[in-house]
C-alpha cells in the first residue's frame, strides 16, 4: 500500500512533466497565460455541474462532491489533440502552450483539493446536503444492522477471519464493506454483509448501533480507521472499538482517535502459528481445518 501510494505520486508528477513536454513547443507569454487562465477559472463551475448532475441521479451529497473534485482536472487527451491540430496547421502554437499550462495547472490545483477532500466536505457538509435528494440511492448505506452485537468493517482477509471467529463463539455479527463484489461473494458464502462506505462521516450517523457492543475496524487504510473512530465517538458511541494497524507509528493516532484496541496482525501472526503448531500435538488437533488430517503427534 505504501509503495502504491508513493508510485502514484510519482506518476502524477511525471504526468505533469509530460504535459509540459508535449505542449511547451514555445515559451509562454502573457497572451498564452491569459488563455490558460480562462479554463482554470471555469474549474469551480465544472465541479459544481458534476456535483448537481450526480445529485440528479440520486447519489449522496458526499459522493457527488468527491466525484466532482476527482473530475476537476482537464484531460491530457485534449492536449494531444491540440498538439496534433497545431502540427497540421489548424491552430497556432499559442493554443498548444495555453492548453499545456491549463492542463498542468488543473492537476496542480486538484491535487490538494483531493488530498483534503474529506475535510473540505466536512466543512461544507451542512450546505451541500441542502441540495441532496430526499430519495436514497439503491447503493446508499444501510440504516439498521438488525440485532448484530458485533460489526466488522472491512471484509478482506483479516475482516473475514474476525467475522468467522466472532460467529464461532456465538455472537451475532454483521460485516460492512464498500466493495460490492466482496459483499456479493460473502452473501453467497453465507455471511451477513452489507454495503457501506466507512469513509463517509454520515454513515455513522445513519446506522443504528444500539445493539452493537463491538466494532472491529479491519480496513486497509489508516486514515479511514482514524476517521471512523472519530465519527463513532463524535456521535456518542460507547461500545468497544478495535482497529488493526501495520506500522508502529500508526498505533498512537488510531488510539487517539477513539479506538480502544489497536492490533498489529503481523506481530500477532507468530502467536497464531505457534498456537496451531501445538494444537497439532493435542488430542483433537486433527479437527482444525489448517492441520493435516494424518499429522503425527
Amino acid at each position: 500500500v505504501e509503495l502504491s501510494a508513493s508510485l502514484w505520486g510519482m506518476k502524477e508528477f511525471f504526468l505533469v512533466g509530460f504535459f509540459l513536454t508535449v505542449g511547451l513547443t514555445d515559451l509562454p507569454n502573457w497572451s498564452t497565460l491569459g488563455l490558460a487562465l480562462v479554463p482554470l477559472a471555469l474549474i469551480p463551475v465544472k465541479i459544481t455541474l458534476y456535483f448537481l448532475l450526480l445529485l440528479v441521479f440520486g447519489l449522496s451529497a458526499r459522493t457527488a462532491f468527491l466525484a466532482g473534485l476527482s473530475l476537476a482536472t482537464y484531460s491530457e487527451f485534449g492536449l494531444i489533440v491540440m498538439a496534433a491540430a497545431a502540427e497540421y496547421g489548424l491552430v497556432n502554437n499559442d493554443w498548444v502552450v495555453a492548453t499545456a499550462i491549463a492542463v498542468a495547472l488543473s492537476f496542480a490545483i486538484a491535487a490538494p483539493l483531493n488530498r483534503y477532500a474529506h475535510d473540505i466536505y466536512g466543512a461544507l457538509e451542512r450546505w451541500l446536503r441542502f441540495f441532496e435528494r430526499r430519495t436514497r440511492h439503491p447503493d446508499d448505506e444501510p440504516v439498521s444492522l438488525g440485532k448484530a452485537e458485533v460489526a466488522v468493517v472491512g471484509m478482506g482477509r483479516v475482516g473475514t477471519g474476525a467475522y468467522n471467529h466472532v460467529r464461532e463463539i456465538g455472537k451475532k455479527v454483521v460485516g460492512l464493506d464498500s466493495d460490492l463484489g466482496k459483499v456479493e461473494r460473502h452473501l453467497r458464502e453465507g455471511r451477513r454483509v452489507v454495503y457501506a462506505d466507512a469513509e463517509d462521516p454520515l454513515l455513522w450517523h445513519r446506522l443504528r448501533l444500539d445493539a452493537v457492543e463491538v466494532i472491529i475496524l479491519a480496513l486497509p487504510d489508516t486514515e479511514a480507521k482514524i476517521l471512523a473512530s472519530e465519527q463513532l465517538r463524535k456521535r456518542g458511541y460507547k461500545g468497544l472499538i478495535s482497529a488493526t494497524y501495520v506500522w508502529p507509528e500508526e498505533r498512537a493516532p488510531i488510539l487517539a482517535a477513539g479506538a480502544d484496541v489497536a492490533y498489529n496482525y503481523f506481530a500477532e501472526a507468530g502467536v497464531g502459528l505457534a498456537s496451531d503448531t501445538f494444537e497439532a500435538l493435542a488430542p483433537g488437533g486433527k479437527s482444525r481445518p489448517n492441520i493435516r488430517p494424518d499429522v503425527r503427534r
